[in-house]
């Protein structure tokens, strides 16, 4: 891998990931980020900001971004335990083939602070820069009361789009609209062709 850069910032990634591995996911990996899903979603029903993953909404997620999209763990070197994911997939439709959609990533709680995120990011966007020219949009949903992840977002490159009214039920009952972000691919070359 090579240095990467966020917003005109060099990263060195010898500091960064000197004791992480950022992998390609594999359907056999599928137990393993469950469990990484469940010890996120027990950290923030502690901190009141459960977003209630369900088991078949995450098996979607994850096999279509193993089958058409990216889907990339973290992991430490030294225990190969998987701390971390980023997933993103094709939309479906030739025209809106030019999309990656549902991109998302979680971090184990034990892991905050130490710019894991960001490593996991800045790998995604390098691989869909390089390996995926036919791919202009990649499109993220966030809940408006998470300003530090549209930030975060933004920081990237992220342009906001619009708003998805009472998108999401909060865990106390009450309704929350989503934040649309895009980024758009530098290196996307147009092959589209209507048939």
């Amino acid at each position: 891998m090579d240095d990467f850069i966020n917003d005109g910032v060099e990263i060195n990634e010898m500091e960064m990931l000197e004791n992480i591995t950022i992998r390609d996911a594999t359907h056999d990996d599928f137990s393993t980020v469950i469990k990484l899903y469940k010890i996120v979603e027990e950290h923030n029903k502690k901190k009141e900001m459960s977003h209630g993953h369900e088991l078949k909404a995450i098996e979607k997620v994850y096999k279509n971004s193993i089958n058409k999209g990216i889907f990339l763990l973290i992991e430490t070197k030294d225990t190969e335990e998987i701390i971390g994911e980023i997933h993103a997939h094709k939309m479906e439709g030739a025209a809106v083939s030019h999309v990656l959609g549902e991109l998302g990533f979680i971090i184990d709680p034990r892991f905050h602070g130490k710019n894991l995120g960001q490593a996991l990011l800045n790998v995604l966007l390098t691989i869909v820069k390089k390996d995926y020219p036919y791919i202009l949009r990649l499109e993220v949903m966030i809940r408006e009361s998470n300003a530090k992840g549209i930030d975060f977002y933004k920081s990237f490159g992220f342009k906001e789009e619009g708003r998805f009214e009472k998108r999401y039920f909060k865990p106390n009952g009450e309704l929350e609209s989503d934040v649309a972000l895009v980024w758009f691919n530098p290196n996307f070359q147009n092959k589209y062709e209507i048939t």
